[in-house]
Order: structure tokens, then C-alpha cells, then sequence
């Protein structure tokens, strides 16, 4: 976990995550930063926006349960299939708010700032979670949450670290050119 000051400005971070077992990926980006300040702002902007047709929500453990820090949900992917948006409700947007619950839990957000940051969680699942049996929604939810909670501690430890990129950016280069769609970007 990283040292941090008690104010946490703007932090970033990424993932992708791939599930074996459904043979499916996932990309999960997040912002985190305190409510009281350009972050807040940013965040009280996006709050009910429409990106892609879609607006952004809280997240929910479960109906009238939001989560602590205060996490909006943006989907990336504008996918406006019934089924795709059933299962982004029921399982993918209870997963990210599994995911930042356990990121609290496990000190990559400290609890003592749960009520004065906010989360934006921008994720992207690929068009296939609509043919992922329902006795697999568990495959599905531990992806997005274990994604989800990836990202934010990436976020939180600054990873990867600058020192990081200057040693690996011409190994990690040959990953892109030519594009190589079997790459482990983790």
C-alpha cells in the first residue's frame, strides 16, 4: 500500500483482466479523487450524464445499498442489447461495487476517506457476456469485481511506477507492433 498525505488529489489506473474459465476479457479504468474539489466537480458532472445513450449510476451492493467511496459506473462498450444491459445490472455493476468494497477492505482506500472520495469506474465487457450461461454469472461477477479492485490499487500505488515505464517501454513496445492479440498487458 502507498503513503500517501490526507488529501489524495487525482489518482488513475487501469486493468485488464482475463477470465480462462469463459475465455473472456475485460478492461477496467478508474479515477479516484476527493468530492471536495476539481474531482467532486467532475464527478457531480458525470453523475446522471448519458455517454452513449447510457447513464451512469451509482454503484450498489444490492438496491438501496450505494457504496462507500461513492462510485459512478460508466459503460464503455454503448452495447444497448437487453440481454448485455441485464447482465451489466445484475452482475457486472454489483461486481464493481464488490470491487471497491475490497479495496477498503484491503487498505488501497483508506476507510477514514470512504465518506470524502469518489470513484469513477469506466469498464468495458465485451459483447460475448451475453452468451455466458447463467450457472457461469459467478465466473462473470469475480472477473469484473477482481478487475475492479485491481484498478484501484493500481490507482492508489501509482502503478505502474515511472522508474517501471523507463525500463520496460521498448519490451513492452513489441507487444503493440506488430499487434499482438495474445498479449498480457499485466
Amino acid at each position: 500500500m502507498a503513503v500517501m498525505s490526507e488529501t489524495i488529489s487525482i489518482k488513475t489506473g487501469e486493468t485488464s483482466a482475463r477470465s480462462q474459465e469463459l475465455g473472456l476479457k475485460t478492461q477496467v479504468e478508474v479515477v479516484i479523487g476527493e468530492l471536495a474539489g476539481s474531482f467532486g466537480a467532475a464527478f457531480s458532472t458525470l453523475f446522471g450524464q448519458d455517454v452513449d445513450g447510457q447513464t451512469c449510476f451509482v454503484a450498489a451492493l444490492k438496491e438501496n445499498v450505494q457504496v462507500r467511496p461513492a462510485t459512478l459506473i460508466v459503460n464503455k462498450s454503448g452495447n444497448t442489447d437487453e440481454t448485455y444491459l441485464r447482465l451489466w445490472r445484475s452482475v457486472i455493476q454489483p461486481a464493481v461495487a464488490h470491487g471497491v468494497i475490497d479495496a477498503v477492505r484491503n487498505g488501497d482506500i483508506p476507510k477514514k476517506k470512504a465518506n470524502d472520495l469518489g470513484v469513477i469506474v469506466m469498464l468495458w465487457a465485451v459483447a460475448e457476456v451475453t452468451e455466458v450461461a447463467e450457472s457461469e454469472h459467478y465466473l462473470l461477477f469475480d472477473l469484473h469485481r477482481d478487475a475492479t479492485c485491481r484498478a484501484i490499487h493500481k490507482a492508489m500505488d501509482n502503478e505502474p511506477s515511472i522508474d517501471w515505464l523507463l525500463e520496460k517501454q521498448d519490451d513492452l513496445a513489441k507487444h503493440f507492433y506488430p499487434l499482438d492479440k495474445d498479449a498480457d498487458f499485466n
